[in-house]
């Protein structure tokens, strides 16, 4: 199969069997299914949020973003969305593994829709909620090479 272009549909084959590709989820992969847009879009945008916490707030700071979790998938041109925290390796170029440090892995298919979330009602409230618990958050915005 060609490489995709960034920005462009890509469609999948299907299987050799004839079976009809699926989801993780195990259903069939729909193109007007939000959950299955990962499936067939290059991603355009990805975004690596770094939310330093302050000391004994993980769990109400986790409790509120897993509220936010379903909203934000559910946004026009949401790719992925979610929390991932740093695994203890012994590889040595690893960074680190702070524990008062979430990630948040996010892919949209649009620098507008990556926007449009920014700014979005739900997240205007989640940020106000989490403000107690966060010391600092950075954001990597990125997209793939060519």
């Amino acid at each position: 199969m060609p490489a995709a272009r960034l920005g462009r549909q890509v469609r999948l084959p299907s299987p050799p069997d004839g079976n009809v590709l699926q989801h993780h989820s195990g259903k069939p992969v729909d193109e007007n299914c939000p959950e299955s847009r990962g499936l067939e879009a290059v991603p355009v945008i990805a975004v690596l949020a770094c939310i330093k916490l302050r000391p004994d707030s993980r769990e109400q700071f986790l409790e509120q973003f897993r509220r936010i979790v379903p909203l934000v998938r559910a946004e026009k041109g949401c790719i992925e969305y979610g929390p991932l925290e740093a695994l203890p390796t012994s590889i040595p170029t690893q960074i680190g593994s702070d524990p008062h440090t979430i990630y948040v892995l996010e892919k949209w298919e649009s620098l507008p829709d990556l926007e449009r979330h920014l700014v979005a009602p739900h997240m205007i409230e989640y940020r106000r909620a989490v403000k107690p618990f966060v010391e600092e958050v950075g954001l990597y915005i990125l997209k793939p090479l060519e």
